[in-house]
């Protein structure tokens, strides 16, 4: 069975293209204070999931988070290395990240180009995959169309925080693996990075 595109790959930097996304989203559901919502392309075997919500955790500790890629074992799902390999200025960086997948699936590895733009109260952050950076290696499946975004915003004293990721998984893909790949480790992620607590 080849699962060359299932992305159990959730970098949760998940992202955006997606944030300006149509189409209409289906409540997948509410709880603990995030709202979570998806789009299919079942022809595709594409997904689309957007996590929103409100936090207390201050704009810029979110994003900085977000900017020290080589924390990112400590923040994204299955996130097992990363490492960055140019930063051409502030906002716009280039990193490498390896993801475990389970066995016996090979890990996924990806390029991935972050850039940024911000003002006083809000942040947009895209990341897609830079497939022309790196040379494959043997022992890694490569994710080539990896792209996610996150649009933060001051709210009083909370920050709103949305997440869009785009997520490809075979349709005989078994159902846990998609209910994973698809909600919960992207839901994790998002957990992590807008939460109070430094992990």
């Amino acid at each position: 069975m080849n699962l060359s595109r299932l992305h159990i790959l959730v970098l949760a930097v998940c992202v955006p293209l997606i944030t300006t996304a149509q189409g209409k989203w289906n409540k997948y559901e509410s709880k603990d204070g995030l709202n979570i919502w998806y789009q299919s392309d079942t022809a595709k075997n594409l997904y689309r999931i957007k996590i929103e919500a409100k936090t207390n955790t201050d704009i810029l500790t979110i994003y900085n988070r977000l900017l020290d890629v080589s924390a990112y074992p400590r923040y994204v799902s299955h996130c097992e290395y990363s490492e960055l390999l140019k930063k051409i200025s502030e906002n716009h960086l280039i990193y490498y990240t390896i993801t475990r997948v389970p066995f016996p699936l090979k890990n996924r590895d990806v390029v991935v180009e972050l850039i940024s733009t911000r003002t006083d109260n809000e942040i947009r952050m895209i990341t897609k995959s830079k497939n022309d950076f790196m040379q494959k290696k043997e022992q890694y499946e490569r994710v080539m169309d990896y792209y996610a975004s996150w649009f933060l915003k001051k709210e009083g004293d909370k920050t709103e925080a949305v997440l869009i990721m785009e997520i490809g998984i075979p349709d005989y893909a078994p159902k846990w693996m998609k209910e994973y790949v698809i909600f919960k480790g992207p839901v994790e992620t998002y957990k992590n990075f807008t939460g109070n607590a430094d992990l």
